[in-house]
C-alpha cells in the first residue's frame, strides 16, 4: 500500500471510530428510537461505514419534548 494512500485514508478511518463509538454510546442509553427499532440501528451503526453512525445521529436519535 503507498504510504500516501495511507495518509488520506487513517483520518476517514479514525474519524469512523469516533463516529461509531459516540452512536453506540448515545444509542446504549436512549429508549426510543425514529425509523428502525433498537436492534435495526445497531446493525446499521456497526455495517455501514460512517453513513450509518451518521444517519443514526442526525434522524436515529428520538428528541424528548419537554412542555
Amino acid at each position: 500500500m503507498n504510504g500516501t494512500l495511507v495518509l488520506l485514508v487513517l483520518p476517514l478511518l479514525v474519524l469512523d471510530l469516533i463516529l461509531k463509538g459516540i452512536s453506540i454510546a448515545d444509542w446504549w442509553k436512549r429508549d426510543e428510537y425514529q425509523g428502525l427499532g433498537r436492534t435495526g440501528w445497531l446493525v446499521c451503526i456497526l455495517l455501514i461505514t460512517l453513513f450509518g453512525s451518521l444517519s443514526y445521529l442526525v434522524y436515529g436519535r428520538k428528541e424528548y419534548v419537554t412542555d
